[in-house]
């Protein structure tokens, strides 16, 4: 009984263990979209809807952004790009960079230090639990 007790003690500890990756992954995901809506929103681009997110590697992610149209609008006011894409770059020395990629071109748009998890964790004034 004891034996039982101990191992799925340790398979639920294990479990816990695996969860922060996969939320880490997720916190990542959410910085990535935030920053490049931001990027949109002040060049007025707002009618870039994500279309898909893909993990390219451990540390780069792509976000491809389509052009929503909708009908009531002339077409000469439809950008030139029905699609943008999106590279976003968590660089290892704790910085994150957003590039438009434009076929063989690729502009850094954004770059932004992470800060340090003591750091956050003074200046949050409200956190959930």
């Amino acid at each position: 009984m004891k034996i039982i007790l101990i191992v799925l003690t340790l398979f639920g500890l294990n479990a816990c263990k695996l969860e922060k990756p996969a939320q880490q992954v997720l916190h990542h995901h959410k910085i990535c979209e935030g920053l490049i809506t931001f990027f949109l929103k002040t060049q007025n681009l707002e009618g870039y809807k994500l279309l898909k997110k893909q993990v390219a590697s451990g540390f780069s992610k792509n976000y491809t952004y389509h052009y929503r149209f909708e009908k009531n609008i002339h077409s000469k006011l439809m950008p030139t790009r029905a699609n943008l894409n999106f590279q976003c770059y968590e660089n290892p020395d704790q910085t994150i960079r957003i590039i438009l990629l434009d076929g063989q071109n690729a502009f850094t748009i954004l770059q932004i230090p992470k800060l340090d998890t003591r750091i956050l964790k003074k200046i949050t004034a409200y956190r959930n639990p």
